[in-house]
């Protein structure tokens, strides 16, 4: 699938992905993403997706967009959606795009997935937006919104964790500050990072999600993978 002359780019290639990987190899690093958010991604797609739903969009050897579109069968009903009925994550841009061609290839990519979840007779179709990692502020702006997607948004609270510990406790309200010090006095937290991180740890973490779930909501691969971001010091965990 071609498109020609978008917007600046010269010629945009839809390839299917990992049919094309020895194409393509180390080249998605070129998107200037978060390469841990490709690599959990590809998890998913290889432990419970249908062949073909996952594709790249290529300008010559330049990867423009990965698109982790995961199609699942949930209760017997056919629908794109992500580790047992979660979202799938929004396509992955390149960030050096500029906003035209952006759009540009936003069009492409969305009449894709609906060819795709078509093919195999999807009836819905799951989207979640991170916006840490995607970088949103307007969720009517998001590719799904502009085509009439419905918004299903829980509450979500950023905050800015290169600050002080003393300018983040001055933007935080007095009544919150009361609760957070009443915590404290029942609660005991303890944050893990590579240097203290054990495999217990991990494992008190994986059942109490299940725990809390009331079933398995994601596979075993995805969680021994956060494990790993811990170790590499990708990440952390608080408990």
């Amino acid at each position: 699938m071609r498109c020609e002359n978008a917007a600046g780019v010269r010629q945009a290639t839809v390839v299917a992905w990992p049919e094309t990987a020895k194409a393509v190899q180390g080249a998605v690093a070129d998107l200037d993403l978060p390469g841990l958010t490709v690599e959990y991604a590809e998890t998913f797609t290889k432990l419970g997706s249908r062949p073909g739903t996952v594709f790249v969009v290529m300008n010559d050897t330049m990867p423009l967009m990965y698109c982790p579109l995961v199609i699942e069968t949930i209760d017997g009903s056919i629908q794109g959606s992500y580790g047992g009925g979660g979202g799938t994550p929004l396509p992955l841009f390149h960030k050096n795009l500029g906003e035209n061609q952006r759009r540009s290839l936003e069009n492409l990519v969305f009449e894709r997935c609906v060819e795709i979840l078509k093919q195999h007779s999807a009836k819905r179709w799951f989207v979640y937006c991170d916006g840490v990692s995607d970088d949103h502020e307007r969720k009517e702006d998001l590719l799904p919104s502009r085509f009439g997607a419905l918004d299903i948004s829980g509450q979500c609270h950023l905050m800015d964790l290169s600050l002080s510990k003393e300018d983040m406790w001055s933007e935080i309200r007095h009544s919150a500050k009361s609760v957070i010090n009443q915590g404290h006095k029942t609660y005991h937290f303890r944050i893990y990072t590579h240097e203290n991180f054990t495999f217990e740890g991990g494992e008190r973490h994986r059942l109490l999600h299940h725990k809390c779930s009331g079933r398995v909501t994601r596979p075993f691969e995805t969680l021994a993978q956060m494990c790993s971001w811990i170790e590499k010091g990708a990440g952390l965990m608080i408990e």
